[in-house]
């Protein structure tokens, strides 16, 4: 499988969710933030923007769409929703 125009096909990063002083956040205000972190599993051959497998990036969830393929939930997003890469 890989990604095709301008989509990539991502793997959201499940991460625990501290505030500074080491509190820990329950689920719902996690669900309440718009970035989430994600691993690259495909990218489009019409993306230049030095993306590669196995990158890590922030990503507007917001915008994401999953997809269930074989019993596999896969989660695409467009080039414009990537934020950040690591």
């Amino acid at each position: 499988m890989r990604a095709v125009n301008d989509f990539l096909i991502i793997e959201p990063i499940v991460e625990e969710l501290k505030s500074a002083s080491g509190l820990v956040y329950d689920s719902k205000t996690k669900d309440e933030l718009r970035y989430m972190k994600g691993r690259v599993v495909s990218v489009s051959n019409q993306i230049d923007m030095g993306l590669n497998i196995d990158d890590v990036i922030l990503y507007d969830k917001v915008r994401a769409y999953e997809a269930r393929i074989d019993g596999t939930t896969h989660t695409i997003i467009r080039k414009i929703d990537v934020v950040l890469v690591f």
